[in-house]
């Protein structure tokens, strides 16, 4: 029998070794192993209290899967998480691995490999703040378009990060050009952390991460120069009578609305009585602002009044 297996065993050799090769070549026909890449985004967990992770220096790695090929064409990145674990560290940079995780299910069918397995991450001590926002409007219209008018809802945010960059700011600023502005504007904008040199810092975020600007264009205001109008009130008692007066100033400029300013023909005094006057003098007169205007510099005007006394008529 021993004798009968021992005829031709080379043959018989070759024929299992034929055959297996046969069988893994079928095999790779029917079901190939191949490997296909995913980008992943990279989640840091378990963050220490108290403490901010600095930005990665990449935010997504490359999972490369290896598998048979209807298996690895089956799955999705989706199920695929790249986790960096922080929860033992400190204030610091270090060199964490980056741990994939997936379901339990593709452990026996598929292989999966982090590229790169590593990645540098820094924490730093957080701090936070709370700051008024500024508004810086860049670009003025020329004189004779409207001025704009800006504010911001809500006026302070929380600045919040790495604690030095915290204390270094000095403003929260959003910017806004108004050069080519024709009209009126709402729009949300993020503000901006600066130090006392007006340089951006980084490693700060603001809550909220938006403000909303609104931006009211006010038509430039008009002027004019005006001639004072004194409002006489009574007249001298008999026999007194007025020679002459002399109002300085005689004009004054007036500002305001360009529709208000062009109805002002003059501007008035409050009255003046000249019921007790007998003798030369000088008075004091207060400026009326006509409605919708604003008298520039002087709020009133000085009078000066000659007196002289009635001559009886001649006798016949």
């Amino acid at each position: 029998m021993l004798r009968n297996w021992r005829n031709n065993l080379t043959e018989k050799v070759v024929a299992v070794l034929v055959a297996t090769v046969m069988t893994l070549y079928v095999q790779a026909q029917l079901h190939p192993i191949i490997d296909r890449e995913f980008s992943v985004a990279i989640q840091a967990v378990n963050r220490p209290s108290g403490l901010e992770l600095d930005a990665l220096p990449f935010p997504s790695i490359t999972v490369v899967a290896k598998g048979s090929r209807e298996t690895v064409e089956a799955i999705s990145a989706n199920h695929i998480r790249a986790v960096v674990d922080l929860s033992k560290m400190v204030a610091g940079t270090k060199r964490l691995p980056i741990k994939l995780t997936f379901p339990a299910s593709w452990k026996q069918e598929i292989e999966l490999k982090a590229v790169p397995g590593e990645i540098e991450v820094n924490l730093y001590p957080r701090a936070d703040r709370k700051m008024d926002v500024s508004i810086q409007l860049t670009g003025a219209p020329s004189p004779d378009q409207a001025m704009p008018e800006a504010w911001v809802e809500p006026s302070s945010v929380t600045i919040s990060g790495w604690s030095e960059a915290v204390r270094k700011t000095a403003q929260v600023l959003v910017s806004f050009d108004v050069a080519n502005l024709q009209s009126d504007l709402e729009m949300d904008l993020a503000p901006t952390c600066v130090d006392a040199k007006g340089e951006p810092l980084s490693r700060l975020q603001t809550n909220p991460q938006t403000v909303r600007l609104r931006v009211r264009m006010v038509p430039q205001p008009s002027s004019k120069i005006a001639p004072v109008s004194v409002q006489w009130r009574d007249a001298p008692p008999f026999p007194y009578r007025i020679v002459s007066t002399l109002v300085e100033p005689s004009q004054v400029r007036v500002r305001g609305e360009p529709n208000a300013v062009a109805k002002v023909s003059v501007v008035e005094t409050m009255p003046v009585s000249l019921a007790s006057l007998k003798t030369d003098a000088t008075l004091t007169a207060p400026l009326v602002a006509p409605p919708g205007v604003q008298i520039e510099g002087r709020r009133s005007v000085t009078i000066r009044v000659r007196i002289a006394t009635v001559e009886p008529p001649p006798e016949p």
